[in-house]
């Protein structure tokens, strides 16, 4: 490079043809040197940090350009028009945040009209908090992830699991003593906060996130708590089946595609969806600890039981960091403990009786994120009823201590174009004299979904990432293999096409083309083969499947789980298996049955497109006894289709 740029200041001081070609060569000879110690430095750096997926993706990170990787040093806050820079000071600042945010919020909640158990029925079921076995603790220190943080306690999970043979007997004696008095220690009621940023100006304090991280022995003695409670809650199906955050067997993907299911079938019925997306304010920081006991007698803990978690919930305390400086100890007065195993599922409990207040609303929870649909055949109807349900829900926060973000929840109506043209009437929804934004589209669990399901914006997003990430694999192409560049594909851009794909693969072929041009894009970058190459030929280079046929696949994969009991018990219910009466047919042996449709919107529906595909599946293959055999099945077929063969 020095050689290069000698000879260009030589060329341009004397203007003359032999000097400028020799610049050429010379700029040549860079390009190529330096192409080539990319390719060197991160073929050899790649092969280095085999094994440790940390290092990987940073080189990968770093080749393909993508800065995901944000400074945790903060270097001023604004605090009552102060600024403080140094970083004891602001991890006071922070702690002081942080601790008396859900206080504040706690205390602005409205009186209820109500008690909280007004809401709740007693269940006739009862829980006892049983002692851990030595081979129990022995596991799950085993089971202990190494990658853990380090609490407080400055212990780290790999030494604990290293050490499980050593340590089990001990904490077996430390955890059937904390269950037989009652009393959590101490020790493990502090945790490290963290401030992390998200968006907007770095100086103001509400814009940080706090990451929690208590001891990882808590966590192991959590785990065996949780996993007795929440096999008795499964057990006896305590917990609403609205809920499907935080449950086996139920995931996004599941939550979304019983949402837009009912949508599409009350639209098929001539109806309007009114759905309202409800914005908690921190919702997991505010749970009030006097409420979440008395709803555990409800849930069928006995006295000993509702004594250790009321032990296990009180007096915690929590330290901030900030640039490496700890700050004092301050009181946690309310809230599930952040970072813990056991607060999510403290939370599920806390929210369970929700649909309770609700008359004719359909709720849908995913932990916190909630939204309620009604349906009316007009909008001077909807608004009614939507009216009316928000305040029954207003009541059930008031009486649980939880606030409503207003200016965050939305109000969609989902409808044909046609239903919504007719309809047009605005419709305005107050809370507390606050107007609720009405949108026509919104982003929920990770989806951006639109008034009329079509998914187009939802497309309109994955184009856009994908694209951008398409363009810095082109970049980086010249320096690596194929085999990464693939890697790279395969963890950067195909999880845009394949993210919850069964709730929106009945777009329209205009969509779904869109999305094949950027898979075909992409195909063309790795294989690095001429412009007029075949599209099918590229896939068939790199053996990858049309993404028409992806989607398909992992719907096939979802209809298995529904049929064979490994999905939600709102899912398993919308199939039927189809009746033979008079003419014992063996064509409709394992063939579901088909709702009649009215619109297209049914056809689009998870109950009737899932049926039809599954229908025209090989019955060989619907028929195998596991999800393994499944998969491996599915993936050696290459057709699928989903249009409806088969006699109604």
């Amino acid at each position: 490079m020095h050689k290069r740029d000698l000879i260009k200041k030589k060329a341009i001081s004397s203007n003359d043809h032999v000097m400028w070609e020799q610049f050429k060569c010379a700029r040549n000879q860079a390009n190529n040197a330096i192409k080539h110690a990319k390719k060197r430095y991160f073929s050899d750096n790649l092969e280095a940090s085999k094994g440790n997926p940390r290092k990987t993706w940073n080189l990968i990170n770093e080749l393909s350009s993508r800065n995901t990787s944000k400074s945790s040093n903060i270097l001023e806050i604004q605090v009552d028009n102060r600024t403080i820079s140094t970083s004891g000071d602001m991890a006071e600042a922070f702690n002081e945040h942080f601790t008396n945010i859900a206080q504040v919020l706690a205390q602005e909640v409205p009186v209820a009209e109500v008690n909280p158990e007004f809401y709740l029925s007693y269940t006739d079921k009862a829980f006892c908090l049983n002692t851990p076995s030595l081979d129990v603790v022995f596991n799950l220190l085993r089971k202990i992830d190494e990658k853990k943080a380090t609490g407080l306690d400055m212990i780290p999970s790999k030494l604990l699991k290293m050490a499980a043979s050593i340590v089990a007997p001990s904490l077996t004696a430390i955890f059937t003593k904390s269950i037989l008095t009652g009393i959590y220690p101490t020790e493990w009621k502090t945790a490290r906060v963290t401030p992390v940023f998200k968006k907007g100006v770095k100086s103001d304090l509400n814009n940080y996130r706090p990451i929690s991280v208590i001891p990882v022995v808590s966590k192991v003695f959590e785990k065996n708590v949780y996993d007795q409670l929440y096999q008795y809650l499964n057990d006896n199906k305590l917990l609403s089946s609205c809920q499907s955050g935080f449950r086996s067997l139920h995931s996004t993907l599941t939550a979304l595609l019983e949402a837009t299911n009912s949508w599409s079938v009350n639209i098929d019925n001539g109806f309007l969806n009114g759905v309202v997306f409800i914005d908690l304010k921190k919702a997991f920081d505010t749970i009030d600890h006097e409420i979440i006991l008395r709803k555990l007698s409800y849930f069928g803990a006995d006295q000993a039981t509702i004594k250790w978690f009321q032990s296990y919930l009180s007096d915690r305390t929590q330290r901030c960091n900030v640039n490496g400086s700890l700050s004092t100890t301050s009181n946690v007065t309310c809230g599930v403990p952040q970072g813990s195993i056991l607060g999510p599922l403290l939370f599920l409990m806390y929210i369970n009786d929700l649909p309770n207040c609700l008359r004719d609303a359909a709720p849908r929870m995913f932990a916190d994120d909630t939204n309620i649909t009604l349906s009316a055949k007009t909008v001077a109807d909807l608004k009614l009823a939507v009216t009316s349900e928000l305040n029954n829900l207003t009541c059930w926060l008031r009486a649980n201590r939880l606030s409503l973000n207003v200016a965050k929840t939305e109000l969609m109506i989902i409808g044909s174009r046609q239903r919504l043209h007719s309809q047009c009437d605005e419709i305005d929804i107050c809370i507390d004299e606050k107007m609720i934004k009405r949108v026509d589209h919104t982003k929920s669990l990770g989806l951006t979904i639109d008034a009329q399901l079509s998914w187009s914006k939802h497309v309109e997003e994955i184009c856009k990432k994908a694209s951008s990430a398409i363009g810095g694999l082109k970049r980086v192409r010249p320096f690596i293999s194929k085999d990464l560049t693939v890697q790279i594909y395969n963890a950067l851009i195909l999880p845009y096409f394949d993210y919850c794909s069964p709730v929106w693969d009945c777009m329209s072929g205009y969509l779904s083309d869109k999305l094949q041009k950027l898979q075909n894009r992409a195909a063309r970058v790795i294989t690095i083969l001429r412009f007029d190459t075949s599209s099918n030929l590229l896939l068939a280079k790199l053996k990858w499947e049309k993404l028409s046929l992806r989607r398909k696949k992992q719907k096939a994969l979802i209809m298995y789980k529904t049929l064979n009991e490994l999905a939600p018990e709102y899912l398993q219910c919308l199939f039927t298996q189809r009746h033979v009466n008079d003419y014992n047919l063996r064509n409709l042996e394992g063939k579901l049955s088909l709702p009649k449709p009215n619109t297209n919107y049914l056809k689009r529906s998870f109950c009737y497109s899932g049926a039809c595909l599954w229908n025209n599946l090989p019955q060989d293959l619907k028929s195998v006894g596991s999800i393994g055999q499944f998969k491996r099945g599915i993936k050696k077929i290459s057709e699928i289709s989903d249009s409806h063969t088969a006699i109604m």
